[in-house]
């Protein structure tokens, strides 16, 4: 027992020996594999790409380029090799390059940098997705391995350069040829090539002599290209590429068909000829997870695809017609029309199932060709016939829109082929996994709809009605995100959810407007608790307004989302809300003035709750706001409504507003008052008004206003007062009459007869000495 610390201790420290032993063992691996540059590299420099084939024995690395006979020589230091590459041309040797190139990405690709070529980058190479030399022993032969190496090539699977490379054989011109100059000859030769139509499996399988001339026309000319292959010694068959000069004078030649408008380098991508659209999609393929997909997208002819489902099914689509492109063969891309002022149809592939049919999408000259309605619609079908196929030499997997539902399926059809018999377009596998997939995303989202509502209701303080419905319509709002995906996934064609769609959107758009209704309405009564608190009746306009609006915009997303998915042109319900509108408008124009009233009212603020009003329609204090109307309640206790539109462009006196109270008293003296009594009396008003502190004093005025017969005198007394309620105000005046009497005996005059004149304030015409900028508290019952 007094031992088991130190055994544990040291049990303790061999494993941990262990494991470092392991992880040391781990890293060199990892850093042995990561310096291995054995293999297939897909490369690219500043004037062109190329395959690049190395073989590594210890630190010394040899390659050769399957294009221009190059070959490297160079030593590994670490992730670096450092060495020479020494182009070849013509059998001659020229003066080599310094090179280093670094390794990157964990191995799978590197960087570099060549004296004279400048920067250098690859790529490993999928061995699978090269196609493999058809053969050079006929003129057959080679021309096809040429014709079709060099199309996918140029749709994006640069290494199959490599293959047309060793079909061809370069025109000695007198001058050194380096690897760039053959590969641009190449690159250039087969552009105007395939300025041509032609289909070559016509060409001659053998010849009485070693050299052999296919004349290749021009469809919208007469002109022509002569292509010459000869026989070597050994019996392989070569296409022949010309000096530059040629090159130039036959593309002139073939130029001229087009007259000032010549095609450019992306000129394919406007559609105007079969030739185009076949070109299109398989660029667009080649570069589907960059920029390819639009382009790809954009040959097929969605139009008979309900609306919602084109964006999601496009990619479906364009899978499916690219791996039957693949069983079927891409060659021939040459024999396809590539003169689009000829609306005949083009007919690719004809099958029982279905065919390939590439036609332009209107009368109209310029009219984009796309594969059609028809060719969209049984691709599916088509497929599926010709998936027992092994896939074409010819058909690399760059060209391949990649998905998971193919890698999917090829998975159930190695492991379960029992799950892939069909049911009329749905395998048993797809529904199974469905329906199973279904089944537990509603349940996990089910549960956290449970939580979310209760969280909602604890922030807002507001319990909900219909608590169940509201949770289920939460669940299947989280669920539809996650259940879009799965018709992708799982490869479900269109034609099986053209009809099922409309009704499972009606079901989510509807959950949704009830969802997004009871939380509008929680949101709205949680405000109006708030609002409750303050005086300002604008809080509760605008909570009103706010709640009558989201209910409307809810209701109207709702309806439209719906339409989409039961494929009704939305501009036609645009257009048939906008004359109900009209209509609707015109017979509750009143409804709609108080409406936009309501919201002027809320905007302006010119009264809010409490404030007592003057205008031509009612005098009092205000005690609601409504969407449509505003209520007074007046002095006689009763309650007049007011509508919003005409309350709005009313003129309104708010006397709650006021910041003093105007007092205007005018006070007639009995007859015979001594003028030394009169100002004894005035000076004593004022007196009095100074050491009261409810009056402004700069603001009150006080003088002898008449004179009358006999000695009669007026005088007038305008002052303001520093009261916020009507009974301080009724107060004070009660208390200044009071004085003004005391006064009046104190300086032996008679008040004969005196009447408060005014109890609102005039209109200011700035002779006074007020200053607005006065903190004077605000009035109001």
């Amino acid at each position: 027992m007094s031992n088991f610390p130190a055994k544990r201790k040291a049990n303790s420290y061999k494993f941990s020996n262990r494991w470092i032993h392991y992880l040391l063992i781990c890293s060199c691996w990892l850093s042995s594999s990561a310096r291995d540059w054995s293999g297939v590299w897909e490369t690219n420099w500043r004037d062109g790409s190329g395959r690049l084939i190395l073989e590594q024995k210890g630190d010394l690395v040899t390659g050769r380029d399957q294009i221009g006979g190059g070959r490297l020589e160079a030593t590994v230091r670490g992730a670096r090799l450092e060495g020479r590459w020494i182009p070849g041309g013509d059998g001659v040797e020229i003066n080599a390059d310094q090179l280093v190139f670094v390794l990157g990405g964990g191995g799978r690709s590197f960087t570099g940098r060549a004296n004279e070529r400048g920067w250098w980058s690859g790529v490993r190479a999928d061995d699978q997705g090269v196609p493999q030399a058809l053969g050079l022993r006929s003129p057959r032969e080679t021309f096809m391995n040429f014709v079709t190496s060099a199309n996918i090539a140029r749709s994006g699977a640069i290494a199959a350069w490599a293959a047309a490379a060793r079909a061809v054989e370069f025109e000695v011109d007198g001058a050194t040829s380096s690897r760039d100059d053959r590969f641009r000859r190449l690159r250039e030769y087969f552009d105007i090539i395939d300025l041509t139509t032609f289909r070559a499996w016509d060409t001659p399988l053998d010849a009485p002599t070693k050299t052999l001339t296919l004349s290749l026309k021009q469809s919208r000319s007469e002109a022509t290209l002569a292509v010459t292959l000869r026989r070597n010694e050994i019996g392989e068959w070569r296409i022949v590429v010309p000096t530059a000069e040629s090159i130039d004078a036959s593309r002139r030649a073939l130029l001229a068909a087009y007259g000032t408008s010549p095609p450019s380098s992306q000129s394919f991508t406007r559609l105007r000829s079969p030739r185009d659209a076949m070109r299109s999609f398989m660029a667009g393929v080649a570069n589907w997870n960059k920029s390819g997909r639009g382009l790809a997208v954009s040959t097929l002819d969605l139009s008979g695809f309900p609306e919602s489902l084109r964006e999601s099914d496009a990619d479906l689509v364009a899978g499916y017609l690219s791996r039957t492109l693949g069983y079927i063969g891409f060659t021939g891309l040459q024999s396809i029309p590539n003169d689009g002022s000829v609306h005949d149809s083009y007919v690719h592939f004809v099958h029982d199932m279905g065919s390939i049919v590439i036609a332009p999408t209107g009368p109209e000259a310029d009219a984009p060709w796309k594969f059609t309605v028809a060719t969209v619609e049984h691709i599916p079908e088509l497929f599926m016939a010709v998936s027992k196929l092994p896939p074409a030499m010819d058909s690399p997997t760059q060209l391949l829109v990649p998905m998971a539902y193919f890698k999917l399926r090829e998975f159930v059809q190695d492991n379960a082929p029992w799950a892939m018999v069909r049911f009329r377009r749905v395998e048993v596998w797809q529904f199974a996994t469905g329906l199973i997939a279904v089944l537990v995303i509603l349940v996990s989202m089910r549960a956290i709809s449970g939580w979310v509502i209760r969280r909602l209701s604890e922030m807002t303080g507001v319990q909900q009605k219909h608590p169940r419905l509201l949770r289920w319509a939460l669940t299947i709002v989280l669920a539809a995100p996650v259940n879009s995906f799965l018709p992708r996934l799982l490869g479900i064609p269109e034609n099986s959810r053209q009809y099922t769609m409309p009704i499972l959107a009606t079901i989510v758009f509807s959950s949704g407007a009830f969802l997004a209704w009871h939380i509008i309405s929680m949101l709205a009564k949680a405000l109006g608790t708030r609002a409750a608190r303050t005086e300002r009746a604008s809080d509760d306009l605008a909570i009103t307004l706010f709640l009558a609006c989201a209910r409307i915009t809810i209701v109207f997303v709702a309806a439209i989302k719906i339409a989409y998915h039961f494929s009704i042109p939305t501009d036609r319900i645009l257009a048939g809300i906008g004359i109900s509108g009209l209509a609707i408008a015109f017979a509750s124009r009143e409804t709609l003035t108080n409406l936009f009233g309501a919201g002027v009212i809320m905007a302006d603020r010119p009264f809010r709750r409490g404030d007592w009003i003057d205008c031509s329609f009612a005098e009092g204090f205000i005690e609601d706001m409504g969407i449509r109307s505003t209520r007074v309640r007046t002095a006689d206790d009763s309650v007049v409504v007011v509508p919003n539109g005409r309350l709005a462009g009313a003129i309104i006196n708010n006397l709650g507003r006021r910041r003093v109270r105007h007092v205007a008293v005018d006070m007639k003296l009995g007859v015979g008052a001594p003028p030394g009594a009169i100002e004894a009396f005035i000076a004593g008003v004022r007196s009095q008004i100074e050491r009261n502190s409810l009056f402004v004093r700069q603001r009150t005025e006080v003088g002898l206003t008449e004179l009358g017969a006999e000695g009669a005198a007026a005088i007038a007394l305008r002052c303001y007062l520093k009261v916020s309620k009507d009974g301080d105000e009724t107060k004070a005046r009660h208390a200044l009459l009071i004085e003004l009497q005391n006064i009046a005996a104190t300086s032996g005059v008679k008040l004969d007869n005196s009447r408060i004149v005014s109890a609102k304030p005039p209109r200011s015409n700035g002779d006074d000495d007020y200053d607005e900028g006065d903190d004077f508290p605000v009035g109001g019952p």
